[in-house]
């Protein structure tokens, strides 16, 4: 399908106003989520690191109260006693403690508001040193407790405690609100027991895939120590969320934090529906800009096709006035030159064409296109050629004449010299001259022609079949019948132009046309006659009758002849 000029002047404003509008929208909008997700993962690994730094310090302040009460084990037990419960005055983290052997038998026990401990310790939490170590996660009353332990240096003593994560879990509650609206955070074992829900109500439970998305490809940050990951991910409920994923270092607690995905690239939609403004905008505006100026650029160029058009229709004297200074004012003057230049051509062409046509009335077609086109001369002279020469004559033509009023003879040698020499032409033959009432046709003379025998002898046999029916006409009209005798011949002939300087002629000179004119004589009413030098040139034909051996006025030597059959 064909585009206007006008429509694609168009396009071209609206692509060049659209692409780079385009352009600008797309970097600005991959810069905007490029500054979303920096963003977005210093507030995940802020809040990751205020809540394990509150964890650390919760943990930390029972450590210091279990080293104490570790290193109080070795005096006498009211001096101990005493150690640990001030010990137990200045801190508000642990909530029950008591004392194990080295088998992890209990052997003292500080009184604690907490309805469970552990009889004996497990063996993890038996080595030698004074090293703590975690153990279990209990809950009670809807918080959670880690078990925390002490061995003195001796090996003797266990001190355990149980640490509240109270604390811990009212920092982790602050952080959601302040800077989770829509979002959750949660401290769990790496087992997925929730310890820390800023939602406050799933404290004790199993953490799922589903109620936190970002656990989906976590595994590998709940399994090893320090290993966060930053991940997008599918709740169950078909919710897009962002998040991390975080081990708290030397803990059994990993740290999930999650943001709704909406919310976090909430401005990019913005973006994305001014981008989206921005480039309808442009295209309305680049559209009426690219109409009015390809309507003003195309104006001229209409006027230069409609021109186009009329001269394409030969109106020459037509005119186009093209108002620009630019590259199409110089088309339009130029198209009016042309126009010019091809009016005056054509007078040219017709005076050529008047001369061809007055030519042609004296000299063969091909010898006028040859001498208009400069590839003949008109110098006297002539050059030997092999030619085939072909006399047609009126027989009992002095009766027609004696009998028919002038005008009637003559109306009818031009009807008949007229088809005469259409057929002469048909076969790509040259009339050299009218003789009276006979007509001489040469093949050959003008240009190379290997078959002009068969072209001859053609043409001889056309000019009678067209006489069968020509005749039924003239015998209607004028009471004539008119019949011909041709003679054919091949033989070298010398062709060119005889005469003088001042008045010349085109034509062959030579035996050839001597022997064609005598076999024409001789020849009937309405029979072909030919020679032998014409028939050895053709291809076998049964039409050849030969008439033996004859001689021929003028002709030292007989020649034998052949009558050829219409």
């Amino acid at each position: 399908m064909r585009l206007s000029f006008r429509l694609k002047l168009t396009l071209l404003a609206c692509v060049v106003a659209i692409v780079p509008l385009i352009t600008v929208g797309w970097i600005v909008n991959d810069i905007n989520r490029e500054a979303l997700q920096d963003t977005n993962r210093q507030l995940l690994d802020s809040v990751i690191a205020s809540l394990s730094s509150t964890l650390e310090t919760v943990i930390t302040e029972g450590d210091r109260t279990l080293l104490a009460s570790a290193s109080a084990l070795d005096r006498p037990s009211e001096e101990r006693d005493a150690i640990v419960e001030a010990a137990l005055d200045t801190q508000s983290v642990i909530k029950h403690l008591a004392i194990y052997d080295a088998t992890g038998a209990k052997v003292v026990e500080v009184d604690s508001s907490l309805k469970f401990e552990p009889p004996a310790l497990p063996a993890k939490l038996l080595p030698h040193g004074a090293t703590t170590k975690f153990g279990d996660v209990a809950f009670a009353g809807g918080q959670g407790y880690v078990l925390r332990s002490v061995t003195t240096r001796d090996g003797k003593y266990t001190v355990a405690a149980y640490v509240s994560l109270a604390t811990v879990a009212r920092r982790g509650i602050e952080l959601g609100l302040a800077h989770l609206s829509q979002g959750q955070l949660a401290l769990a074992t790496t087992d997925r027991r929730i310890v820390v829900d800023s939602l406050g109500e799933r404290i004790g439970s199993t953490l799922t895939d589903d109620s936190f998305g970002v656990l989906r490809g976590a595994e590998q940050s709940l399994a090893n120590n320090n290993i966060g990951i930053v991940n997008d991910a599918d709740r169950a409920d078909g919710t897009r969320v962002t998040g991390a994923v975080k081990r708290v270092p030397e803990t059994p607690f990993v740290v999930m934090v999650e943001r709704p995905y909406r919310e976090v690239y909430a401005s990019i939609a913005t973006v994305q529906r001014i981008v989206l403004g921005s480039v309808l905008a442009a295209i309305l505006v680049a559209a009426a800009a690219g109409i009015l100026l390809a309507r003003r650029m195309t104006r001229p160029i209409t006027a230069l096709v409609d021109y186009a058009g009329e001269l394409a229709h030969r109106r020459f004297d037509r005119r186009v006035t093209i108002r620009a200074t630019d590259e199409l004012g110089v088309l339009g003057d130029a198209l009016e030159n042309a126009a010019s230049q091809l009016a005056e051509s054509d007078r040219t062409i017709l005076k050529e064409q008047a001369i061809r046509s007055d030519l042609g009335r004296y000299l063969p077609g091909k010898l006028v296109e040859q001498i208009v086109s400069r590839e003949r001369s008109l110098a006297l002279g002539g050059q030997r050629r092999e030619i085939t020469v072909l006399f047609a004559d009126v027989v009992g033509f002095t009766p027609l004449a004696e009998r028919e009023a002038a005008e009637t003879v003559v109306t009818l040698l031009n009807e008949l010299f007229s088809i005469l020499t259409e057929i002469v032409f048909r076969h790509g033959g040259t009339v050299d001259k009218f003789v009276g009432d006979c007509v001489m046709a040469v093949w050959g003379a003008t240009e190379d022609q290997p078959d002009h025998p068969q072209r001859a002898i053609a043409a001889a046999r056309d000019m009678q079949r067209w006489l069968e029916v020509a005749n039924e006409l003239w015998q209607a009209q004028h009471n004539v019948n008119i019949e011909l005798a041709i003679g054919v011949h091949t033989g070298d002939a010398v062709v060119g132009n005889f005469g003088s300087e001042t008045r010349m002629e085109f034509t062959a000179i030579g035996d050839v046309v001597n022997v064609a004119a005598r076999l024409e004589a001789i020849a009937r009413p309405n029979q072909i006659l030919s020679t032998i030098m014409t028939r050895t040139r053709m291809a076998a034909d049964p039409d050849f009758i030969s008439l033996g051996v004859r001689p021929l006025i003028g002709k030292a030597q007989p020649i034998e002849l052949f009558e050829v059959r219409a």
